[in-house]
């Protein structure tokens, strides 16, 4: 989401049976969900934490994607294009239904829910102006949060206190009211991801490079570069136990899930290699077990699937 190259929206699907899928025994991991085309269609999918047991949740014909987990793990809300326009939806994992949140004509996606589950920020993208939106998560009282001519990909802070997003210029922060807003990071920077202890974001930024994945404090001072590659590195996402990072990378031609561990001591290790756009992972909490939906997938790894438009 957040570049020339590698921002646009994301496909995804939804329409359950459902399947009592664990979540895994270790405390610092949980269930991942992403998107991916590997059916030939976009959907959306939920796996293990290395790749295991993938299921699909979503059957549908249209595009779904940015899957965002809700604090309590019940459910996912996600943008869709079924209803003929781009609206954000929730899906319960226990029965499949879906519920639709917004009602525009313009493009309403990339869903971030705030750590008590009583909101949702999403990007409103109305024919050159994208803004971020606050709504409750029942779709009711939707406000503009951002004025800017370019203002995307919301991410919660973990107390709720703040909202970092992506501008043209950089990462920017604001409060959950529009309050004391601060550009935290300047120049090619976009989708942040606040660390499980918020003191840390973590983005991709460009210098003269192809994108990397940065990591920096709460302060703003000493971004540490996790990633150097000639491909393209974007889309991070903290591990629940903030040891690693899971990004969405184009190094290997196509797009697929890597993980790499926020000390650098390791390189970057692959998570996906389905051949096809698997991308926008999505780190649930470890907690109870989820229901999610089977529909006869066989298990594969997670992933991005984002090249469909661009801002």
């Amino acid at each position: 989401m957040g570049g020339t190259l590698s921002r646009s929206a994301w496909l995804a699907v939804v329409a359950i049976g459902a399947v009592s899928l664990a979540l895994p025994s270790r405390g610092a991991e949980s269930t991942i969900a992403f998107t991916s085309n590997r059916n030939g269609n976009m959907d959306i999918y939920v796996m293990d934490p290395d790749g295991g047991n993938a299921r699909t949740v979503s059957r549908n014909d249209a595009w779904d994607w940015y899957p965002t987990w809700s604090p309590d793990g019940k459910e996912i809300a996600f943008s869709s294009e079924r209803d003929g326009d781009m609206e954000i939806h929730a899906l319960h994992l226990s029965d499949g239904r879906t519920r639709r949140l917004t009602r525009q004509r313009d493009l309403d996606y990339a869903p971030a829910w705030s750590p008590d589950g009583s909101r949702i920020a999403y990007t409103r993208h109305e024919g050159r102006l994208s803004e971020v939106h606050v709504m409750d998560a029942d779709g009711a009282n939707s406000r503009p949060l951002t004025d800017g001519p370019a203002a995307t990909e919301p991410a919660w802070s973990t107390d709720g206190s703040r909202i970092a997003y992506s501008t043209q210029d950089g990462v920017r922060m604001v409060g959950p009211d529009g309050a004391d807003p601060v550009h935290f990071v300047r120049g090619m920077a976009s989708d942040p991801a606040w660390s499980p202890d918020g003191q840390r974001v973590a983005y991709r930024a460009s210098d003269d490079r192809s994108p990397d994945i940065y990591v920096v404090d709460i302060d703003g001072r000493d971004p540490v570069r996790l990633t150097k590659h000639g491909g393209l590195d974007y889309e991070p996402v903290w591990s629940p136990d903030g040891r690693e990072i899971a990004f969405t990378s184009e190094r290997d031609g196509g797009a697929n899930i890597y993980v790499v561990d926020v000390d650098g001591r390791d390189d970057p290790r692959a998570i996906t290699r389905s051949g096809t756009l698997d991308g926008q992972p999505a780190w649930a909490r470890p907690g109870a077990s989820l229901l999610a939906a089977a529909a006869g997938v066989a298990p594969a790894t997670w992933g991005w699937l984002r090249r469909r438009g661009s801002n």
